[in-house]
């Protein structure tokens, strides 16, 4: 019996992670029933935030774990970087694959721009801290985070 082998991928950026001044890009698939919770394929560094790194980097980690062809949505945030029309992370990674993907996007995040920038206007952007607060517990939370490789196969 062949095996359902149909993934979503998950992809946000991160900043200041590691504390680190470097941006990255959090990378997940999810598929069940081979997938049973979200697996953590990668962050890798990328050089800007533009929707082109963003792409690139996705598919090139979806490449090395052999699961960008079986992938059918995407979930990211609405950032123009990821949503732009011509230069978009999900129009890049689309036109890579050749097909249309389901877009899963995740307005959560617009609330903390808005937020970011009334706090930035009456504080004039001055922060208390180098890291960027809203990341703060994920990276305290770093270390729960399943990274096993050995458990995923998508051969």
């Amino acid at each position: 019996m062949a095996r359902f082998r149909k993934f979503v991928i998950y992809f946000i950026i991160l900043r200041y992670l590691t504390g680190e001044k470097a941006e990255r890009v959090a990378i997940l698939v999810s598929g069940k029933p081979i997938i049973e919770d979200p697996k953590l394929l990668g962050i890798p560094v990328i050089s800007r935030s533009t929707g082109t790194a963003q792409s690139e980097a996705v598919i090139n980690l979806l490449k090395n774990w052999n699961c960008l062809d079986v992938t059918i949505a995407l979930v990211f945030d609405t950032t123009a970087s990821n949503t732009g029309r011509h230069n978009g992370a999900v129009i890049g990674i689309e036109k890579h694959l050749n097909k249309f993907l389901l877009w899963l996007a995740c307005r959560h995040h617009v609330y903390e721009v808005h937020i970011r920038h009334v706090s930035d206007a009456i504080t004039a952007g001055a922060r208390n801290s180098p890291s960027e607060g809203i990341f703060l517990r994920f990276q305290k939370e770093w270390s729960t985070f399943n990274i096993d490789v050995s458990v995923t196969a998508f051969v």
